[in-house]
């Protein structure tokens, strides 16, 4: 596989860097995965985010932790099926959130905790979400067919802060 990104998938990488705090958009180019560890521990991230892409858009995203010594995958990797730009959309607001959260129903619990290990963050219900300040990055899960889910992100006042995406977890 190419390292050579699209526009398309380095305008979603720029979306996504905007809708997740403290996060930082590296091209990775020719990197080796011990290259990209080494800018993380300079950068004190503990979490690496690599985009893949396919016939020129984002396929499927995979999470590394930071460990001392070396990147660990955490699994499952989220499969894009469709994406959906910040310039795509109309009254879209651009933020650098504070904090993240997921917001979740309860029939989404169990995919919500798996989307929140990877992201490194809390899931809240939807009642505690108006209770949010609005510079905190609201990551929305719904489920759209069976195993395939919306996620969108947006702040405590429903303006759209980054790309919408249909996933699924593998």
């Amino acid at each position: 596989m190419s390292r050579r990104n699209s526009p398309r998938t380095r305008s979603f990488c720029k979306d996504l860097s905007f809708a997740l705090p403290h996060s930082i958009k590296i091209n990775r180019g020719k990197m080796s995965l011990n290259d990209l560890h080494l800018i993380s521990l300079q950068n004190k991230c503990d979490r690496v985010l690599i985009v893949s892409t396919a016939k020129g858009n984002p396929r499927s995203i995979t999470f590394y932790y930071v460990d001392e010594k070396e990147l660990i995958q955490i699994n499952p990797r989220l499969y894009i099926v469709g994406v959906k730009l910040m310039f795509e959309t109309l009254n879209v607001k651009r933020i650098k959130p504070s904090d993240i959260v997921i917001c979740s129903s309860e029939e989404l619990l169990q995919p919500a905790i798996i989307l929140s290990k990877l992201l490194n963050c809390r899931v809240v219900s939807d009642a505690d979400v108006k209770f949010l300040s609005n510079t905190i990055s609201i990551v929305s899960l719904s489920s759209v067919e069976d195993g395939y889910y919306n996620i969108s992100f947006t702040n405590s006042l429903g303006d759209i802060i980054g790309p919408t995406m249909r996933v699924k977890f593998i």
